[in-house]
């Protein structure tokens, strides 16, 4: 493997159910995406596939295991996944890897949502401690609450979203998603030519 800082592309599926070309697809878009962006072209890529493996547990991923290895020796600086969930579905080692490639001053980034923060981070870990009761009396109080009604479209005037709705990137109903208007993906900047933190 190369000792220059590299962009790493994990991908990952979960069962013999799924379709066994998911990880090559995945890694294809990722590559695309890659493609597209300043800075990037002359910088090595390695790619990391855990197949027909739950993405809960980093110990039961030899390849995340790997990632997170390089994500350490310095030979990472950023990693694109197809989404969050492929990265994880545990909602304690979601933040876990999170942490772990912020104090090694790596980047993460996933096609779905974008860049991956320690906001984004946090909401799926207040959501998780709402707890299956406060998430049906919030339900009841989004029934009382009703709709708002904009150029003929209802909209729920509160609306939720599970953990799972998170993590498979699922948004907020609002006048200008559903009318397509969405911002644009922002491009990113080039990594590699910034220093990194304590140099």
């Amino acid at each position: 493997m190369s000792q220059q800082p590299h962009i790493a592309i994990y991908a990952r599926y979960s069962s013999e159910l799924q379709n066994p070309r998911s990880c090559e697809d995945q890694e294809m878009s990722c590559r695309e995406f890659i493609a597209k962006q300043d800075g990037y072209a002359n910088v090595p890529i390695e790619s990391y596939k855990d197949e027909k493996i739950s993405g809960f547990l980093i110990k039961d991923r030899p390849e995340m295991i790997r990632l997170l290895k390089d994500v350490e020796d310095k030979k990472i600086r950023i990693i694109f996944s197809e989404a969050l969930s492929r990265l994880s579905r545990s909602l304690s080692e979601a933040p876990r890897i999170y942490e772990i490639c912020r104090f090694h001053d790596v980047q993460i980034h996933t096609l779905q949502e974008g860049v991956i923060d320690g906001i984004r981070i946090g909401v799926i870990s207040i959501m998780d401690e709402l707890g299956e009761r406060q998430t049906a009396n919030f339900k009841q109080v989004m029934a009382e609450a009703g709709n708002l009604t904009l150029n003929g479209v209802d909209y729920p005037r509160m609306q939720l979203l599970t953990i799972a709705n998170v993590l498979d990137g699922v948004r907020f109903e609002t006048p200008s998603r559903a009318l397509g208007r969405h911002e644009p993906q922002p491009v990113l900047p080039n990594v590699f030519n910034q220093p990194k933190k304590g140099t």
